[in-house]
């Protein structure tokens, strides 16, 4: 007589806190009851939780982002890109400013 043991098997999330974990269920959840859609295996649960991770520069741009695509109404996440080096991205023409560079503008523009 064989005895089969069913071992039930989790997705690796890219942030191992209990807020990530609270905000994957929120998403889950999200999904399951505004989409109708649940992940049929644990193959494609993987697969979002590793592109969330690596389109993600931490475990709050991941909530963010999770939070704002259940927000929107989406069907997927899309992470806002981040700039690194103290950048900020012009949203009309993608050009790239320091910080230094944005205070000097905003400092030129005040009154005297």
């Amino acid at each position: 007589m064989k005895i089969e043991v069913e071992v039930k098997a989790e997705a690796v999330k890219p942030y191992q806190t209990q807020n990530f974990d609270l905000a994957w269920a929120n998403w889950k959840e999200y999904k399951r009851l505004e989409l109708g859609f649940n992940y049929k295996t644990i193959h494609s649960e993987q697969a979002a939780l590793t592109q969330l991770g690596n389109k993600t520069t931490s475990e709050q741009h991941a909530i963010d982002s999770i939070n704002n695509a259940m927000a929107k109404g989406w069907k997927g996440i899309y992470p806002e890109k981040q700039m690194t080096n103290g950048s900020k991205k012009n949203s009309k023409n993608g050009q790239q400013y320091s910080e230094d560079f944005l205070q000097e503008v905003v400092t030129g523009l005040q009154p005297f």
